[in-house]
């Protein structure tokens, strides 16, 4: 069923994809955005893998920057 927008009463596209998301890649609900954002590209499980391992390796990175 099409998710509705945030004033509930349209149907968002958006949010439908990112629900649709949510259910074709493996890990999807641990980045919800990125698998989002794969999706839109129309990028497969193995594209989707490798870009998790890139927010990953970044995340791990610029990490010490902030502390």
């Amino acid at each position: 069923m099409p998710e509705k927008a945030a004033d509930g009463k349209n149907w968002s596209l958006a949010a439908t994809q990112a629900q649709v998301a949510q259910f074709i890649y493996k890990d999807a609900t641990i980045h919800p955005e990125l698998a989002a954002a794969c999706f839109d590209f129309n990028w497969d499980e193995p594209e989707f893998i490798d870009a998790v391992k890139q927010v990953t390796k970044y995340k791990k990175l610029f990490a010490n920057l902030y502390t």
